[in-house]
């Protein structure tokens, strides 16, 4: 077996992508060598570093190594000892005197490629798109032109052709190019919603609760199993944030992203369930790893001031999300979240029929789902739900007045959703008794029928549906649906029916221009207070930006004294892709980041007076698809503030809950920071 397909079969079989890249020093090795050995193994799946110092080499390994001879052998008894070690995370390849060098003579990704490679798709591109063919035919023409007959039919790979792109961009050797990175990004739609969202994993650990469809994978936290894709990264890193983290942030860089901008979200149904000292330890490892802060210094920095520096870093962490249950909550653990600096809570409710519930052995009522709702819109998270259809003593008309109830009552009204059609799965005590309760979970075109059902009458313009179904794995479906792109279909059959969906997903900017927008203000009557929705949108409605702003009936008796006589700005979100940021601490070198529109909006007179209602606001041609600057950030803030001086004039304090790094634009506008919430008084 050749080194190459030793590598595969390490990628596949046990997740191995990492190698170190070890050259003797008596080896004479050119830099052209070496970043052509870079390329072999980014082209097979690894990616990799280069050392030529043993010290730093040991230095630079975590768990264990594995060894690979470079040169002409055969590795069959390499593969055999591989199999008893399966510990090992990284890979050390070794180059001795007899390292072939004729697999690293092609040409390295050179800077008059990249010109020529713009210039063709720039010619082509109103008429092709962004077929993946087209841009190949593109690379290999250019090859033909200059490449001899050996490699003339061999390109190189989009990620390879990015990585130089990237190298000569930093080197300022060349201008970004907007028809590069459009064809070069892969996965787009990941950075398209202003943030990259990040999973991970916390470690596996006993769960007090028994819900008979939830399956107990001994590897993984509860509910999760270890075969989903999202789960092997964690089972690589064994459950490391830092790790996690890392390797995401890496993969991202890698797919052409840009990762200045992180949504964390936590995965398990109870984090506030794990040890204190657990969380708070977990979460130090995300700003760890987003800082850029070696391992070897980690314990050298308290969580505050993790914090402070992620200010001033490359990867700014914009939101964490953690997953709880309706009846987990307290005073004191939501204080603790706001301590993380939490700002998104996702809560499995399931089901709001009290019967379905308690047949699934949930232990948690409506009235604790509407409980720990009202204290999360008072202390200002964004909340989701997780719902479930075709769960086991449901029905298709239960199911329809959750969904109904859930807009339609000031009990709830989640700012955002995930549905999941309830599976039947391995590992779960549904799987031993679904014979016995004569159990059937939803049919595709009974999950198609109620997803339509919820998209025509159900979902409001202030709710964004996140996803519909899990991506686990067909092999593990004992009954239900098996299809991955169920959300495709159901979208397709959406636009066949003529219905209009007005979740926020399926209304966003993302990469789409535009030349004009409006405000829209939404006002919606909850449990104790009202939230007043305000959105920035298209003449099409797709939407731009939205600020979630709740006034509490009673500002007081709340565990944080800086929300006491405030009222609350719970989300501030930009839409469309990502854009720099360009914090006070970083060179203001780029333009459009001070762009105004084209009128005075702020001292338009008839601005301020569109409550309820609508105004329009026209943008310059350098402006469209620039969703994410500025003084569009300032128009919502300064929208929000006019609405509470009008209709509530006897409160003159806001709270705003913030992200970390965006302390520092807040304090722009004269907020202050008080616990963990940016305040200022307007009056």
């Amino acid at each position: 077996m050749d080194i190459k397909t030793t590598l595969k079969f390490l990628n596949k079989k046990y997740f191995l992508n990492k190698i170190f890249i070890f050259w003797d020093k008596k080896i004479k090795v050119n830099c052209k060598a070496k970043e052509g050995a870079l390329r072999y193994f980014d082209e097979i799946g690894f990616s990799g570093k280069i050392f030529s110092d043993e010290s730093d080499l040991k230095s630079n390994f975590f768990n264990g190594i594995f060894f690979l001879n470079w040169g002409k052998k055969n590795f069959d008894e390499k593969k055999n000892f591989l199999i008893s070690k399966l510990n090992y995370e990284w890979i050390l390849v070794f180059f001795d005197e007899n390292w072939d060098s004729e697999i690293f003579e092609k040409d390295w990704v050179s800077l008059e490629f990249l010109e020529k490679l713009e210039k063709k798709l720039k010619q082509k591109n109103a008429l092709r798109g962004e077929k993946s063919k087209f841009f190949e035919t593109c690379v290999l023409n250019i090859f033909k032109e200059k490449s001899s007959e050996k490699i003339k039919n061999e390109i190189p790979k989009k990620t390879f052709i990015l990585k130089a792109y990237q190298k000569f961009l930093k080197e300022w050797k060349i201008k970004k190019s907007e028809i590069l990175e459009k064809f070069l990004v892969r996965k787009k739609i990941r950075s398209l919603s202003w943030v990259l969202p990040i999973t991970l994993f916390t470690k596996p650990f006993p769960c007090p609760w028994k819900c008979i469809f939830c399956p107990d994978d001994v590897k993984m936290p509860k509910s999760y199993l270890s075969e989903e894709t999202v789960s092997q990264r964690a089972l690589r890193t064994e459950f490391s944030a830092f790790d996690q983290i890392s390797d995401r942030i890496e993969a991202s860089k890698i797919m052409g992203h840009n990762t200045e901008k992180l949504e964390i979200i936590i995965l398990w149904g109870t984090f506030p369930s794990y040890p204190k000292d657990y969380q708070e330890e977990f979460i130090k490892e995300i700003f760890w790893a987003a800082n850029w802060i070696k391992k070897s210094e980690i314990k050298n920095f308290s969580l505050e001031k993790l914090q402070e520096i992620n200010e001033k870093t490359e990867h700014k962490i914009v939101w964490i999300s953690v997953e709880i249950r309706p009846d987990s909550w307290t005073d004191e653990i939501l204080s603790f979240l706001r301590y993380l600096w939490v700002t998104r809570v996702e809560m499995w409710v399931q089901s709001l029929d009290n019967a379905v519930i308690e047949k699934n052995k949930r232990w948690c009522t409506t009235e604790d789902v509407q409980k720990t709702t009202k204290k999360l819109r008072k202390y200002g998270f964004k909340i989701m739900y997780h719902m479930m259809t075709g769960l086991y003593w449901s029905t298709k008309e239960i199911d329809k007045k959750s969904f109904y109830d859930l807009f339609h009552s000031p009990f709830y009204h989640p700012d955002q959703l995930k549905i999941y059609p309830c599976l039947l799965l391995k590992w779960t005590e549904l799987e031993e008794n679904a014979k016995k309760l004569n159990y059937r979970p939803n049919s595709d075109e009974e999950i198609f029928e109620l997803v339509k059902y919820i998209k025509k009458n159900c979902i409001p313009y202030h709710t964004r549906i996140w996803r519909i179904t899990r991506d686990v794995p067909a092999q593990l479906i004992l009954w239900g649906s098996k299809k991955s792109n169920i959300r495709e279909n159901i979208s397709d059959l959406v636009k066949k029916s003529w219905i209009k969906c007005k979740c926020i997903r399926c209304r966003e900017i993302r990469d789409e221009k535009f030349d004009n927008f409006e405000i829209f203000v939404e006002k919606i009557e909850v449990n104790w207070g009202v939230d007043f929705y305000i959105e920035a949108r298209t003449k099409e409605e797709k939407c731009l930006w939205l600020i979630r702003l709740f006034i509490p009936e009673n500002t007081k008796n709340t565990i944080f004294k800086a929300l006491e006589n405030k009222w609350i700005i719970r989300e501030l979100h930009v839409y469309g892709k990502i854009a720099s940021i360009l914090s006070p601490w970083e060179k203001q070198s780029n333009e459009e980041s001070i762009l105004k529109p084209d009128i005075n909006i702020l001292s338009n007179p008839n601005f301020f007076k569109a409550y309820p209602g609508e105004i329009s606001i026209k943008t310059s041609e350098k402006q469209q698809n620039k969703t994410q600057h500025k003084w569009l950030w300032e128009i919502l803030i300064k929208k929000s503030e006019e609405i509470v001086k009008e209709k509530f004039k006897n409160l003159n304090w806001i709270a705003i809950i913030s992200a970390v790094w965006t302390r520092w634009y807040y304090a722009k506008f004269w907020y202050k920071l008080e616990e963990t919430y940016m305040v200022k008084n307007f009056s």
